[in-house]
């Protein structure tokens, strides 16, 4: 579970951060979905390639099972589905900015009458992170004090 834990942060460091767009933090959370079921598969199987300490230690104990974790690796991919659950609602317009179709959109974006360009700003103008409301809320938090609020004579 180390190495979950490890690819946690680094997923939540992916995440964060201002100017985050929505495709990109997408992206980042269904490869990270992939990889959960990748070691699920890989565990279950005694596939231990992605897991160095556990080969090591399964070198030096024979007969040592790591499959008994799959259920483990199980509970983390239903519970990041359901934390996720909001990117499944637009993931058909997000593939719309995959590399398959990246010249077309510029040939669209640059087509004025094309109803196409407002679906695409919609989708960019989604708000991926709540980082800078946060930051602006800590911030406003920060001046609005006790004795500032006060009137004064």
């Amino acid at each position: 579970m180390v190495y979950m834990t490890g690819h946690l942060n680094d997923l939540n460091l992916k995440l964060q951060g201002a100017y985050q767009l929505i495709i990109s933090m997408y992206d980042h959370s269904k490869a990270f979905n992939l990889k959960l079921n990748l070691w699920e598969g890989q565990l279950n199987s005694g596939n231990l390639i992605h897991f160095p300490a556990c080969l090591n230690f399964r070198k030096s104990h024979s007969g040592s099972n790591f499959s008994q974790y799959t259920f483990n690796v199980n509970e983390l991919i239903n519970e990041f589905e359901s934390r996720f659950e909001d990117f499944k609602m637009p993931e058909n317009n997000f593939s719309l900015f995959n590399s398959n179709v990246q010249m077309e959109l510029i040939e669209v974006q640059c087509d004025t009458c094309s109803e196409m360009l407002q679906f695409a700003v919609g989708i960019l103008a989604m708000v991926g992170s709540t980082y800078l409301c946060e930051q602006l809320f800590s911030l406003m938090k920060a001046n609005k004090t006790y004795h500032r609020s006060r009137l004064s004579r």
